[in-house]
């Protein structure tokens, strides 16, 4: 197991892996208004800060994004994510609209590079249940919004709106890949994987015990996704009979 602090840009654009995986046991994208807002006005007080420090030829601080814990899956060349899927997820719905704004061409291009593979495919592979909600938000122009009911169409909709208000997108995505910071902890098995992920579980958005008997079950399976399925299909709909 290993744990560097690395910028955003090094942390969702890492040489070792073509793709961040968030496994189809995890649950959907959760994360609500309450959670945009508070982590919009962070980053840009944060930014406001490093405009300072750029301007008094200061070398700035970076703004701490908590940890992500990621299990490396080399077959695939994937980044298996255990725990920071929500703002992992996040960052990607910002950045996206952010690319769609940028004027400069090398920050274009560098944008793009933590957000594609291949200059073509999505470099996060999102859970099924967000698919088509993530390609709308990849594919549509930033003055169109996104319909739907759901987190990730809340999250699009703030974003796109936030993006389109900035007065100097291709100076706020510069301090967003290089002055925001995660620690990226890659673990060894999902065995590691999985204590870490229990540990830091009073991070971010709360999980119900549901959510943890699935991701320990599924997370420990080494049929990986298709354990993640057959709880949706067969073991989800119980808890309603549930006697408990």
């Amino acid at each position: 197991m290993r744990a560097d602090a690395l910028s955003l840009a090094a942390t969702l654009n890492s040489s070792e892996v073509d793709v961040y995986t968030i496994p189809q046991y995890q649950r959907p994208y959760t994360w609500s208004q309450e959670n945009f807002e508070l982590l919009w006005e962070d980053l840009t007080d944060a930014y406001e800060e490093y405009l300072q420090a750029i301007e008094e030829s200061r070398t700035p601080e970076y703004y701490f994004l908590g940890p992500v814990v990621f299990v490396k899956n080399t077959a695939k060349r994937s980044f298996d994510i255990i725990d920071g899927q929500q703002r992992t997820t996040t960052f990607h719905v910002l950045l996206w609209y952010l690319y769609k704004q940028i004027s400069d061409d090398t920050e274009k291009a560098r944008v793009h590079a933590i957000l594609t593979f291949l200059n073509k495919e999505p470099k996060l592979k999102v859970s099924a249940k967000d698919a088509a909600t993530f390609l709308k938000i990849r594919e549509s122009k930033i003055t169109d919004a996104i319909e739907g009911n759901s987190p990730m169409v809340e999250s699009a909709n703030f974003f796109r709106s936030k993006v389109n208000q900035l007065s100097n997108p291709d100076s706020f995505s510069a301090f967003l890949r290089e002055y925001t910071q995660f620690i990226m902890i890659v673990a060894d098995d999902y065995g590691k994987a999985w204590d870490l992920f229990i540990g830091l579980n009073g991070k971010g958005e709360p999980l119900n015990p549901t959510d943890l008997v699935k991701a320990y079950v599924c997370g420990r399976s080494d049929l990986g996704e298709q354990a993640g399925q057959i709880w949706e299909e067969k073991i989800l709909p119980l808890k309603g009979d549930s006697t408990a």
